[in-house]
């Protein structure tokens, strides 16, 4: 039996070396490989500076195709308890997630959720402004002590501190950083050039007028009891550096190992470096032990990528991909394999969609607390968002079966003209209904003008005139 392991040291090791792969992997979803050519510094310190480096965006790549919820923005309406707030409302509050690009930023959260498990959205406020801007800086930027140790809810957090940049230094080519430390009644920068440290954030005497500390935050998984983040996706993080260094170390053995070297041998050194090579040149051997050759290691470069991609395709899969996206891009199988890939990916989206809409509910409400203190007034309503996402658009193999999927479903009362076209446009219920009531309105207009009235209203209308 092994004793339980209760020590600080324990903790603290682990929250390095989940500090470490989550920084690794935020570097990688950056397209930064700085680590990947560190590392390759460290296995072969004489030889990588003439090593042709390999590097594939596995990451990037992954984090891009899975993260699809604000891909195309979806449709949010407004709803108090009295029912949805008034037209003129929504219309401000549109304006304000428009300017706010709402839609990239947490796309780009959804995109960390992907690859790091974890993911934060701040409403920053700006009160020169009177507004808010929202920012998504990484995990390992963040640390949080908690209230209630065993609770991982934003309402019982005791003190969270970010490190931001403050300033950057175009002279120098650097960025200068600040680590705020926000609570509930406080907000105020603990670290940074002196310019800014022990000053307040939003306000000048270092308070926190707003009541609540300002951040979205969404998890992959849920940690463990006594810990605050999920864990780190080590398997990705793996996954990425042996793709780069297997890519590179093949290219590497292909190139110095791919020709004849020739060999002689039987002899010294100074009579093998008098012998001419070349296609017109004959070697003469003065005495029959003598030896000349051609050796070509032919290693097994196929074995090595056949290994290399099998890894790359499990791991694929196990983040909710089809592998075939991912390493076979033929365009025969291509919108074949996307229509997989969205089934295989939807347990995963359905669990992203529970996450992001609690962060829509929080967001909205963070965006009127602060805009409300900010202006002086009750400005928006309390309100919870009704968010419909758009379902992704596989490619159509055959557009004749699909349309006729489509009015087979109609008829058969599993959805509406509204709904595909909400579905489509990414946009209210309420608002794709009144757009097909006026589209059957001038359908019916025009109809009207083709075709003579008197045949309209007795019902006689052939199907060429109509179509026409």
């Amino acid at each position: 039996m092994y004793p339980l392991m209760t020590s600080a040291s324990k903790a603290i090791m682990d929250m390095s070396r989940w500090h470490d792969v989550t920084e690794k992997l935020w570097m990688y979803l950056r397209r930064d490989f700085t680590d990947f050519r560190d590392q390759l510094q460290e296995l072969y310190p004489r030889t990588s500076d003439n090593m042709v480096q390999r590097t594939i965006p596995f990451v990037w790549n992954l984090a891009r195709q899975v993260a699809t919820l604000y891909l195309r923005g979806p449709a949010r309406e407004f709803y108090s308890r009295k029912g949805p707030l008034s037209d003129e409302l929504q219309r401000r509050i549109s304006t304000i997630y428009t300017s706010l690009e709402c839609d990239q930023v947490l796309r780009s959260a959804q995109e960390q959720l992907v690859t790091l498990g974890n993911a934060t959205v701040w409403v920053w406020p700006v009160p020169k402004a009177n507004g808010v801007r929202l920012l998504t800086p990484p995990p390992h930027h963040q640390t949080v002590v908690m209230a209630d140790p065993v609770s991982n809810d934003v309402r019982d957090v005791l003190e969270w501190r970010v490190k931001m940049i403050i300033a950057i230094d175009e002279t120098l080519s650097m960025a200068h950083y600040g680590v705020a430390k926000i609570t509930k009644e406080e907000a105020i920068w603990v670290e940074g050039p002196r310019s800014i440290k022990g000053k307040g954030i939003w306000a000048e005497d270092g308070s926190n007028p707003f009541g609540v500390i300002p951040v979205c935050v969404m998890r992959d998984a849920d940690p463990a009891p006594g810990e605050w983040w999920s864990p780190a996706n080590e398997s990705l993080l793996d996954t990425q550096r042996a793709v780069c260094f297997d890519f590179t170390d093949v290219a590497h053995v292909a190139r110095l190992q791919s020709y004849g070297q020739a060999v002689l041998s039987g002899t010294n050194k100074q009579f093998a470096e008098q012998v001419d090579l070349g296609p017109d040149t004959v070697i003469g051997l003065p005495d029959e032990r003598m030896k000349f050759e051609y050796v070509n290691a032919s290693p097994p470069l196929n074995e090595y990528m056949h290994s290399t991609e099998q890894f790359a395709r499990t791991v694929s899969a196990m983040n909710g991909m089809n592998p075939a996206t991912m390493v076979n891009k033929a365009t025969g199988v291509t919108a074949i394999a996307k229509q997989q890939e969205t089934a295989d990916r939807e347990t995963q989206r359905q669990r992203h969609i529970v996450q992001f809409r609690k962060t829509e509910d929080r967001l909205y409400e963070l965006i009127r607390t602060v805009r409300n203190v900010l202006g002086g007034e009750e400005i928006y309503p309390e309100a919870k968002v009704n968010v419909e996402y758009r379902d992704p658009s596989p490619p159509i193999v055959d557009e004749l079966h699909h349309s006729q999927a489509i009015r087979m479903a109609l008829d058969d009362g599993r959805t509406t003209s509204a709904m595909e076209m909400a579905k489509r446009d990414g946009i209210p219920l309420p608002e794709a209904q009144e757009k097909v009531r006026r589209n059957l309105e001038e359908t019916a207009r025009n109809r009207t003008i083709l075709v003579p009235d008197d045949r309209v209203a007795q019902g006689r209308v052939p199907e060429l005139e109509v179509a026409s």
